[in-house]
């Protein structure tokens, strides 16, 4: 069992551990120290009576709110109404959650920037906090971190520490998946003692970009994700040796593999992206029967950019020799932006399926599948792939549509397939003709995303009339 390992910088968002369990904590915040202002309307799922969320530069108080039952569309739910305090414009706001009922309390994951008068969310579209995660992937052997910075035109330092540090052991910089800095622990001398230090020099293009770490432990020889980031600021420097901020680790997740991917629905597409989903229509529970579902009122807030929902599937076995075997299958939401999320609205989709390679499919209720036309290298326990850049990018032949009609992509699923049987044909007409009419609905027959069945779904169906599914047999 490993220890927790807190990365201790200068500039990180919370000094609380993920979960602690206390009596109510005694957040209080002294308005008349501050001379700005914002209001924040926010949500916590699973909040209920006596729950409080506070706001926090650093360790220092910026707002309290306790729970307060409202009245919305979709029914009761519970909200917080904050008043957030600062002396300046553009500080990071982070988050604390109190759980009366669990008498625990635990981080946040959203940030905000603070704005001067500035709002974030409304009782019908509320500013949604989702807990910060307390595991992440780990991986075995030396991962070989190097970074070129002549690719790079600006830099910030780092001065950071892991606690459990020793000889050999490395922390690396990221944006995405690409290194931006790499240091070997460093033995120095601090007013408590002897103390294992890491000196990065962090490379960026461009202000602004959110930086993530990782830690190398040589003697475990094992690679663990840290729950820490920061914003990059050319010339900057964070940390020092006297005065570190510690943060806490993630603990290893249990063994699976994240997959980032983006498609486009050719129905849904308005011209510069995915319609986003009518939010009366949507449902919360997936049409496809894999158990995922979010929250009331997701839609309205963190998920306000969903399209719809769609189904992904990791297959082995060859296309040209089928049938396949279908590894794992999961329900995911595709945002307006083609991004295919996990039910957080945010995360690459996740599954249980131990790393390696696959082949990956998609599909959606009114459009026709599709499988990825090359393999997918997931064994570094994550992986992207993006089926909108390109005809080739699905398996087989006119496997995606151009969406913009120009040439140009985005490449797109097929529209019309009503009936869910992989094929646009006459039998999807029938099923249109029996939901013309349909208004506020969520029905197959609605071939746009626009909650209705109308003369628009025809002509949808009528151009992608003839789309076959080219994706090959697959087995459980």
């Amino acid at each position: 069992m490993r220890p927790a390992r807190p990365f201790l910088l200068l500039l990180v968002l919370l000094s609380t551990p993920l979960c602690a369990h206390a009596q109510a904590p005694a957040w209080q915040v002294d308005a008349a120290a501050f001379s700005r202002q914002m209001t924040v309307v926010g949500a916590v799922d699973g909040a209920d009576s006596g729950d409080l969320v506070a706001a926090f530069v650093g360790s220092e108080v910026r707002g309290v709110a306790q729970a307060q039952l409202v009245t919305t569309a979709a029914g009761p739910a519970w909200r917080f109404f904050l008043t957030v305090y600062s002396r300046t414009t553009g500080e990071t706001i982070a988050f604390q959650h109190y759980h009366a009922q669990a008498d625990a309390v635990g981080a946040l994951q959203q940030t905000l920037a603070f704005q001067t008068n500035g709002t974030a969310g409304t009782v019908a579209q509320p500013f949604t906090w989702t807990a910060r995660p307390t595991t992440g992937p780990c991986t075995s052997g030396n991962p070989g971190w190097q970074v070129d910075a002549a690719a790079f035109s600006r830099q910030m330092t780092v001065v950071g520490a892991v606690d459990g540090a020793d000889s050999g052991d490395l922390v690396a910089a990221f944006v995405g998946s690409e290194v931006r800095g790499v240091a070997q622990a460093q033995l120095v001398t601090t007013a408590a003692g002897p103390a294992w230090r890491f000196f990065l020099t962090v490379y960026s293009r461009t202000t602004g970009e959110t930086i993530a770490f990782q830690h190398y432990h040589a003697q475990a020889d094992q690679t663990f994700t840290l729950d820490a980031s920061l914003g990059f600021y050319a010339g900057t420097g964070v940390g020092s040796l006297a005065e570190p901020f510690v943060l806490p680790a993630l603990a290893c997740a249990a063994p699976g593999l994240t997959i980032s991917l983006r498609v486009a629905l050719q129905g849904f597409y308005d011209g510069t992206g995915l319609r986003a989903a009518r939010t009366d229509v949507l449902p919360l529970a997936d049409p496809y029967g894999l158990a995922a579902s979010v929250a009331p009122g997701f839609f309205q807030g963190q998920g306000a950019d969903v399209a719809d929902w769609v189904w992904i599937e990791l297959r082995t076995g060859s296309p040209s020799s089928p049938p396949m075997q279908t590894v794992a299958r999961r329900a995911a939401l595709v945002r307006s932006d083609g991004h295919v999320v996990d039910v957080d609205g945010a995360s690459g989709v996740r599954f249980s399926a131990p790393p390696g390679t696959y082949y990956v499919a998609a599909g959606h209720l009114s459009h026709v599948p599709v499988m990825s036309a090359a393999l997918l290298d997931c064994a570094p326990g994550a992986c992207s792939y993006d089926f909108t850049t390109g005809a080739g990018q699905a398996y087989g032949t006119a496997a995606l549509t151009d969406a913009s009609g120009s040439g140009s992509g985005p490449w797109a699923l097929h529209a019309g397939d009503g009936d869910g049987d992989g094929d646009t044909d006459s039998d999807d007409f029938l099923v249109w003709y029996a939901a013309f009419g349909a208004a506020s609905a969520y029905v197959g027959a609605d071939f746009d995303g626009d909650g209705d069945a109308d003369s628009d779904d025809f002509l949808i169906w009528y151009a992608a009339f003839g789309a076959a599914s080219q994706l090959p047999p697959s087995t459980p």
